[in-house]
């Protein structure tokens, strides 16, 4: 077992499972996850209006306003459906492992078999090649 040091916690790396104890609970909270419907549910609201609209500038500035809210409805939720927040994950349903650096931060974007995806924040760059050759040792594919 190897433990290593991140900024938001620390990971523990077994011969057959990852443990992440960091603060991603707290970023994928229920308010976060929640927030978004109210565009979705205002869009569906401003559509209605545009429906039911005897004016062609209302229709056309309700249509338009219902259009934009679905928009940002996608923008903040309809990508990040496939986001985790587990605290072990299995070594076997690792598909990929991708290492983002971004001047002084690198985080690591764990891509399961099911498509869905686990973040680690803020890695210390000195602990970044323990990541890397374990991931290898693994034969988990490092993009």
């Amino acid at each position: 077992m190897i433990i290593l040091q991140t900024k938001s916690g620390e990971v523990r790396l077994h011969d057959d499972k990852i443990i992440i104890d960091d603060i991603s609970a707290s970023q994928n909270a229920t308010w976060f996850k929640a927030f978004p419907f109210a565009f979705l549910i205002f869009s569906f609201y401003m559509f209605n209006q545009a429906i039911n609209s005897k004016d062609d500038s209302d229709l056309f500035l309700s249509f338009l306003s219902a259009v934009l809210l679905l928009l940002t409805f996608i923008n903040f939720k309809g990508f990040d459906f496939k986001r985790i927040n587990d605290k072990e994950i299995m070594i076997v349903d690792i598909e990929t492992v991708k290492f983002n650096k971004m001047m002084w931060n690198v985080s690591a974007v764990i891509q399961l078999k099911n498509a869905k995806r686990r973040r680690i924040y803020n890695i210390k760059k000195t602990e970044l090649a323990v990541f890397e050759k374990f991931f290898v040792e693994n034969n988990i594919k490092i993009m």
